[in-house]
């Protein structure tokens, strides 16, 4: 199958192009002059952005399935930047225009922080949609543009809510890794926020969802999560451990109210596909530490 990615060069489609190379597919990446280098492993890239890429070569590629995985995406800017919704526009003009010159299918990444906050687990029919931020407001704007646009073809998109994926080569200041950066340091994880629930999902178990999706033309909304929870604390209290520094895990004073203190997904969709997680916590975890320098 040809595969054309956005944002290949990100978290997500860095691991996404691999895994899909080794399942056989033909693999192409949408990547600015500034980030273009000789294509590793194989894969083809296309020179351009959202707003002006080379359509006459993709068309002549021939795309079946574009997977929308470009965003701004750097922690700490993401959920306010001003640039989420020129990337709505800019991500509904370039569907658009691959949509009228190839037969491809798409698949695009959403998040899971387009939900309400809920204490309860979030299901893709029954969970209400209330984004509170730029981001997630501007990805389920985007998300409501294609229903428009795909009126009579609702086989041909699917919306992949993200939950929180985690694994080697995320950004440093990620979760996972700014812990494992301060314990090496050595310094004292204060939590703020310690009883904190989110679904954690390994970067491996991620993208094998992803190309099940491909594979089986998944259309529709559906959650990418694990449907486990697990708090901030047991995270931190695992690292520590593997790192031999339990010592420095510590729950500060409460004083910061999280307004999405539980957010777990119902992964009964992706589910239904065959898929079930196969990293742990622990072993996901390993794995970050093992692919960090020391």
């Amino acid at each position: 199958m040809r595969l054309l990615i956005t944002g290949i060069t990100g978290f997500i489609g860095r691991r996404l192009a691999a895994d899909a190379l080794a399942a056989g597919h033909e693999v192409a990446g949408l990547v600015r002059a500034s980030s273009l280098n000789s294509p590793p492993n194989g894969i083809k890239l296309f020179n351009g952005g959202l707003g002006d890429p080379p359509l006459r070569a993709i068309r002549e590629w021939r795309p079946e399935v574009v997977v929308h995985a470009a965003w701004i995406s750097k922690p700490g800017a993401y959920l306010q930047s001003p640039e989420n919704e020129g990337l709505r526009t800019a991500s509904r003009q370039l569907i658009q225009e691959l949509a009228k010159r190839t037969a491809a299918r798409f698949l695009i990444l959403g998040t899971c922080l387009e939900y309400a906050p809920s204490s309860e687990v979030l299901h893709e029919l029954r969970s209400p949609v209330t984004p509170l931020s730029p981001y997630a407001a501007a990805k389920d704007g985007l998300r409501r543009d294609l229903a428009e646009d795909f009126v009579g073809e609702p086989g041909r998109w699917g919306w992949v809510r993200i939950f929180y994926p985690y694994g080697e080569g995320e950004h440093p200041s990620r979760l996972a890794t700014s812990l494992v950066l301060k314990l090496r340091r050595g310094e004292v994880l204060e939590l703020k926020t310690p009883l904190s629930v989110k679904d954690y999902v390994h970067i491996a178990d991620l993208t094998r969802a992803l190309l099940l999706m491909v594979q089986n033309a998944t259309a529709g909304v559906i959650n990418l999560g694990t449907g486990e929870g697990v708090a901030v604390a047991t995270l931190s209290e695992t690292l520590a451990r593997l790192l031999g520094r339990p010592e420095l895990v510590r729950s500060a004073p409460v004083s910061h109210v999280d307004l999405f203190a539980r957010v777990v997904a119902d992964p009964i969709r992706l589910r239904s596909l065959g898929w079930q997680p196969a990293v742990k916590l622990e072993r996901g975890l390993l794995k970050l530490l093992q692919s960090l320098p020391a």
